[in-house]
């Protein structure tokens, strides 16, 4: 996932089993058009939702940031999961 300009602190991993959601925040600080204040915060949110599947072992996520990249790995599980039928 790209993520330009996000810090580390600034991004959550949610599982939610069979779903992964990811969200970033980028807070930077703009000009605020005609106000007294010269400076305002403004944030730009990402964020990616995904359907994962239940065969993974999503305790052990990984997650790296290499410059504005971020990359996600989860293994498969030991044992597969048996759906109810």
């Amino acid at each position: 996932m790209h993520i330009p300009g996000v810090d580390p602190t600034g991004i959550d991993l949610e599982v939610d089993a069979p779903d992964l959601t990811i969200t970033a925040t980028h807070q930077r600080a703009t000009r605020a058009p005609r106000e007294s204040s010269p400076l305002a915060e403004a944030a730009r949110d990402y964020q990616l939702r995904l359907r994962l599947g239940f065969n993974l072992a999503y305790q052990a996520l990984q997650a790296e940031l290499h410059g504005s990249t971020l990359t996600v790995t989860i293994p498969k599980a030991a044992t597969p999961v048996a759906l109810a039928s």
